[in-house]
């Protein structure tokens, strides 16, 4: 659940302002969303 957070504000962000959505911002959400699943199967 703690990854939610970050990831549906990029998201919104991209949505509803039409902000930019980079590469090196899907690398860091893929980043966050396996740390978070490393970190909750233990």
């Amino acid at each position: 659940m703690g990854v939610l957070g970050p990831l549906l504000t990029i998201v919104f962000a991209w949505l509803l302002l039409d902000e930019g959505f980079s590469t090196t911002q899907m690398i860091g959400c893929a980043l966050v969303i396996a740390g978070v699943a490393s970190v909750s199967r233990r």
